[in-house]
């Protein structure tokens, strides 16, 4: 736990904290008979929402952009004890729990941010040394959406996601879920534990929207696609594609056609059910404690 995420409750807080989701509360995500349901509708939401915003997506990597949208949103939520919300500097001692990077790269991230009307100056500040932020409606919207996502595929395997989904109108909940969210990462959880193989595409550029399109084209029992189609569909080189299913292919997620073309493996549905069931679980236990906080 950090003073920097407020992962700790304030001095005579009651303050709940969120469980961080253990093997059997995943497994039981897994082994619920429509799980193959929600697992669909959360892989084919995330992966249209990518497509319907290729600005965040073609600046930094899958994992990045979903982390620094946490870490950003509960320092907005969250004044450390001297009042500070959402700074560079706080955001550069956060980035320690996230995995985000140097300060350099998140000082990066926040300008590009800033650039695309993700974030503003905080208005009425006369003290420039800290530049405070805040988060416009654009980032919001962006957030909110894939937080609807991943309400409506969990209200598939547990009544919590209906709760959640219908509370997202309410802005103290919003603030209390994301809140919730930075403290299960600051306590070391990741989805992506039970999924190792796809860590390293999670750090390219689309690379775990590639992989899902190919899953997703798998079960539909699509043929797989050229490496040019890939290119087009993604809006990255073909050289990037390619390295990427190079990489793929030596994990065992891809296999290449007598074609030319590539397809998922098996080993890959596998490995993306696997991280969704976390991410589901991870998503059901901010929301627990959020829907609490608000009631």
């Amino acid at each position: 736990m950090t003073a920097t995420l407020q992962t700790r409750a304030r001095p005579g807080s009651d303050s709940p904290q969120p469980a961080v989701p253990d093997e059997a509360a995943i497994a039981a995500i897994e082994a619920h008979r429509s799980f193959d349901a929600a697992y669909d509708r959360a892989a084919r939401g995330i992966l249209a929402l990518f497509e319907g915003n290729r600005v965040l997506a073609t600046v930094m990597s899958d994992r990045v952009r979903v982390l620094l949208a946490v870490a950003v949103l509960c320092l907005d939520a969250d004044a450390d004890e001297e009042g500070r919300r959402l700074t560079p500097a706080r955001m550069i001692e956060a980035a320690r729990d996230f995995g985000l990077g140097s300060p350099g790269r998140v000082k990066a991230m926040l300008a590009i941010l800033r650039w695309g009307g993700y974030l503003a100056p905080t208005a009425g500040v006369s003290d420039r040394r800290e530049r405070p932020l805040v988060p416009t409606e654009k980032l919001w919207n962006v957030v909110l959406a894939r937080w609807r996502v991943l309400f409506e595929a969990l209200m598939i395997v547990d009544p919590i996601g209906a709760t959640a989904l219908a509370a997202t109108g309410d802005q103290r909940f919003r603030q209390a879920f994301a809140r919730n969210l930075a403290r299960i990462f600051a306590r070391g959880f990741r989805p992506l534990a039970r999924s190792p193989r796809l860590k390293s595409c999670t750090d390219r550029d689309a690379g775990f929207m590639i992989l899902s399109s190919l899953a997703i084209g798998r079960k539909e029992g699509i043929p797989g696609p050229p490496i040019a189609q890939i290119a087009r569909r993604f809006g990255v080189s073909r050289a990037h594609v390619a390295s990427l299913l190079r990489e793929a292919e030596a994990q065992g997620l891809v296999t290449r056609t007598a074609t030319g073309s590539v397809e998922a493996t098996e080993l890959l549905s596998r490995d993306i059910a696997a991280l969704y069931a976390s991410i589901l679980a991870m998503t059901a236990a901010a929301a627990a404690v959020a829907i609490q906080e608000t009631a």
